[in-house]
């Protein structure tokens, strides 16, 4: 099942199930306006609810991961108006009546395994067997229940991953590019300033730059 709880502020916490498998990812927010925007959106804290859609979740978390990793200074307004949306979107899933089907749980599997295994070389032909179906009714339905193409899906993954590791002055350009699965470091600088306007050293000097401003 893929459910979702808020927490109230000082609740007791306790997870999983010794019983049968399980994972769960958390979030801790806390300060007046998250208090606020929490309350607004009419989401019952302390009750269980169940996503039929994780997009609903992980989009508006990229989005915010997107603005806090790239840019050298964030900004806070742009960043709480995402929060107040990922409620919003939160507060419609769960507890509105839906108007389409639930994804179906072999897409759901698929996005899960792209997900924990991006940084590898993976084809569609490898991903319409893990949903035993054709390639091109895969590609189709991936589309249409997450709104982007399977492969787009993967380079848009990588590309943040590689944003978060720039931050890291450890790696080299080069390795961060290795480290999100890539050998060919043109065909990821090309892919990168695709999707963030500028390349991986552009960025990389950009938050050095910002990071300088800030002390």
């Amino acid at each position: 099942a893929r459910s979702l709880i808020a927490w109230p502020s000082g609740a007791g916490h306790l997870y999983g199930n010794p019983a049968i498998p399980w994972l769960h990812s958390w979030f801790h927010c806390e300060g007046p306006l998250i208090e606020r925007l929490v309350k607004s959106s009419g989401i019952t804290l302390g009750r269980v609810v169940t996503l039929d859609d994780p997009s609903v979740l992980e989009q508006p978390l990229l989005a915010m991961h997107e603005e806090l990793t790239t840019q050298a200074v964030p900004d806070a307004v742009i960043l709480a108006n995402m929060f107040e949306n990922l409620l919003r979107g939160l507060k419609r899933s769960a507890y509105s009546p839906r108007q389409t089907s639930p994804i179906p749980e072999r897409f759901l599997r698929t996005k899960a395994y792209l997900e924990a295994h991006y940084t590898e070389r993976i084809s569609l032909a490898d991903l319409a067997r893990l949903a035993h179906i054709s390639v091109p009714h895969f590609c189709s339905e991936f589309r249409r229940y997450f709104d982007v193409p399977a492969m787009e899906f993967v380079i848009r993954l990588r590309m943040h991953a590689a944003a978060h590791h720039l931050r890291n002055w450890n790696y080299g350009v080069k390795e961060v590019a290795r480290l999100v699965g890539y050998e060919d470091i043109f065909y990821f600088s090309k892919l990168f300033k695709k999707r963030f306007g500028m390349s991986p050293r552009a960025m990389r000097a950009r938050l050095l730059d910002g990071g300088k401003k800030k002390d």
